[in-house]
């Protein structure tokens, strides 16, 4: 008896392709999905320390001037957290914002809050390190800060 084992392996071998076009199809929407989110999340990263420096040197100085005491008061905190969360929204685009929150399932609230916590944590680091708060006052000539705001 003579079997034909291509009209056997045929459709098995169909089968097996096709399964295989699926899963190599996901991994490579994942791996990209994946790249996607964590170039955002860089650019995140960055944008926070950059809106930290900039609302400190733009607008905390400033404020801190006008103040007999050189204290901030509570509403001037959070005017200035406000800002620099403006700030980091800006410099990422609508395109960065949505690919963090789609990537990481963020809701806007959610968002918000990382951002948030990034900020704290960017100006903790700036107390805490001298030499990064003197880079933070130091002025930059507007070219550079020019590259740094293109996406």
């Amino acid at each position: 008896m003579d079997i034909d084992w291509w009209s056997v392996l045929s459709p098995i071998l169909a089968a097996v392709a096709t399964a295989l076009g699926g899963f190599l199809t996901q991994l490579i929407r994942a791996k990209t999905k994946n790249e996607i989110t964590q170039g955002a999340l860089v650019r995140l990263v960055d944008g926070v320390f950059t809106a930290v420096k900039d609302v400190q040197l733009n607008v905390v100085e400033d404020l801190k001037a006008k103040k007999r005491d050189g204290r901030l008061t509570a509403v001037d905190v959070d005017r200035v957290k406000q800002k620099a969360q403006n700030r980091v929204r800006s410099m990422l685009g609508e395109k960065g914002v949505a690919n963090i929150k789609k990537g990481l399932d963020l809701t806007d609230k959610d968002f918000t809050d990382l951002i948030a916590g990034k900020i704290e944590a960017a100006v903790w680091e700036l107390k805490r390190d001298p030499v990064k708060k003197k880079a933070a006052a130091t002025p930059r000539p507007p070219a550079e800060l020019e590259r740094e705001a293109t996406p």
